[in-house]
């Protein structure tokens, strides 16, 4: 099994503690049994998580981002977070024209709507409620946004 292809097979599961109790107990044995090294493995756990992390960023701006461009639509955005985890696996690092670093995904810039990222940066700092990214979301799995 590659590396993205049991990325994809974690269900999403963000937290600590869950990331540690699940997928090490779920992964971790048929990762070494593979002939991969523990050191190996550390790099891939952490590499899982950075990905899995930034999908969830990702999805909250956009959450914010349509709200703020389409105030007047209920649901102004489609997407969810395994949307955009699995543009990442598959290579994508722009999206709606947010640029995500190449590593680990994660946000640099949003082209279309800069003033809507500095916002999102501000209200991450001083309101991180607001930003829909500390919620536990049952319904999807094991998704717990931190």
């Amino acid at each position: 099994m590659n590396k993205n292809k049991m990325i994809k097979e974690i269900n999403f599961i963000t937290t600590e503690k869950n990331l540690k109790e699940c997928f090490d107990k779920r992964f971790k044995k048929e990762f070494l049994k593979r002939g991969h090294s523990q050191e190996e493995w550390k790099d891939f756990f952490k590499h899982s998580h950075q990905l899995i992390l930034s999908a969830c960023r990702l999805n909250a701006y956009m959450n914010f981002r349509a709200k703020l461009e389409f105030p007047d639509k209920e649901q102004p955005h489609e997407f969810d977070e395994e949307w955009y985890l699995q543009g990442l696996l598959q290579g994508c690092h722009t999206f709606f024209g947010i640029n995500c670093c190449s590593c680990h995904g994660a946000i640099i810039e949003d082209t279309q709507n800069p003033k809507a990222y500095k916002e999102f940066c501000e209200l991450e700092k001083t309101d991180p409620e607001k930003t829909g990214r500390v919620r536990a979301i049952e319904e999807k799995g094991n998704w717990t946004l931190h």
